[in-house]
C-alpha cells in the first residue's frame, strides 16, 4: 500500500527575475527531477508522526513529475505503507511532507537546485492532496 502527497508546482527562472516558466517542453523537462533525502527518516523527530515508522511508514522522496494529462510539474512524496493509517495519521503525514516541503528536505534541495540550474521549484502548498492507492 502507498500514501502519495502530491501538489501542483511553480518553476521561477531566477536568472530571469523570477520569471515563472510556462513553456511546457522546459517543464516536461523536469520530469524525474528529485531530490535523495528520505523523509521517513525524520519521522521520529515529530511528536505527530513519531508513531508511523512502527506502523511500517517508509521511504518518501521529493521528486518532480509532469503531468501531461494537465500539463503542470507536480512535487510528489510517495510512502510506502505495511498497513492503512488512521484519517488522523494520514493527516499527521500529509502535514509532515508539506513541513519537509517547505522547512525541511524541500528547504534544502530547492534552494540548492535553483543555484545550479537557474530554476526554483516551487510546490503550492494550499493544493496539496493525498491519495491512498
Amino acid at each position: 500500500m502507498k500514501l502519495k502527497v502530491s501538489a501542483p508546482t511553480t518553476v521561477l527562472d531566477v536568472t530571469a527575475g523570477d520569471t515563472p516558466i510556462t513553456d511546457l517542453a522546459r517543464l516536461a523537462a523536469l520530469d524525474g527531477v528529485s531530490s535523495d533525502e528520505c523523509f521517513s527518516d525524520y519521522l521520529l523527530d515529530d511528536p505527530q508522526t513519531k508513531e508511523l515508522p512502527s506502523k511500517g511508514v517508509s521511504g518518501g522522496y521529493l521528486r518532480f513529475r509532469f503531468r501531461s494529462d494537465l500539463n503542470q510539474l507536480w512535487a510528489e512524496t510517495e510512502y510506502d505503507l505495511r498497513e492503512q493509517l488512521t484519517c488522523a495519521e494520514t493527516q499527521s503525514l500529509m502535514e509532515y511532507t508539506l513541513g519537509q516541503w517547505s522547512d525541511g528536505v524541500g528547504e534544502n534541495f530547492c534552494p540548492a537546485y535553483a543555484e545550479e540550474t537557474g530554476l526554483f521549484l516551487s510546490p503550492h502548498l494550499e493544493d496539496a492532496i493525498a491519495q491512498v492507492a
